[in-house]
């Protein structure tokens, strides 16, 4: 073999080789298409499967929203009569205090107690380690009155079961904490 057909035979062979090289490159890389067509393709296919995910999950919230609403429990009669006496109870205990209340301090336990009220319309958590100063003013309210006013035993023990009962939630504040303990104790 002649010197010239070795170089012709190395050349074909190099640019086969260079040929092969980027065709696999090309089939490896993927290289997207970057003219302005193919972009605005692209960009219309992800709007559309962003669109589909946000109704697929609306459609998913939805639904657990109208099943967690609308989970009812079947109660015996002899239950509802259970929980309808204990509602009735607590509401009559609810009015006692109320009574009392409005026996010394009627505007300002009033206030104090609307002020819970507009506090707790929002989410509110059980792990506050601190009371918001509305609680702090109705707190207050009923120790002042346990501490300062001659209360006959039945009105006494009615406000210091509403003490005992809010004990976990009083005990957020040191001084309210130990006022509870001093008329608990009386």
């Amino acid at each position: 073999m002649s010197k010239k057909k070795k170089i012709i035979l190395i050349s074909v062979f190099i640019i086969i080789l260079i040929t092969i090289t980027a065709i696999s490159v090309n089939g490896v890389l993927n290289i997207p298409k970057t003219d302005e067509e193919s972009v605005r393709k692209a960009n219309l296919e992800a709007t559309q499967e962003a669109l589909e995910k946000k109704e697929q999950f609306a459609k998913d919230g939805r639904n657990i929203a109208s099943v967690e609403n609308y989970v009812e429990e079947d109660f015996s009669e002899e239950e509802l009569q259970r929980i309808e006496a204990q509602k009735q109870e607590m509401e009559t205990k609810e009015q006692k205090i109320k009574d009392i209340m409005n026996r010394y301090y009627p505007e300002e336990f009033n206030k104090a107690v609307q002020a819970v009220e507009n506090d707790n319309k929002g989410i509110t958590s059980m792990q506050n380690d601190k009371l918001s100063d509305s609680q702090i003013r109705l707190y207050d309210l009923v120790l002042k009155v346990l501490e300062e006013e001659n209360l006959n035993d039945e009105d006494a023990n009615v406000l210091k079961t509403f003490i005992i009962d809010t004990k976990w939630e009083i005990s957020k504040d040191e001084s309210l904490s130990a006022r509870a303990e001093k008329v608990l104790s009386e």
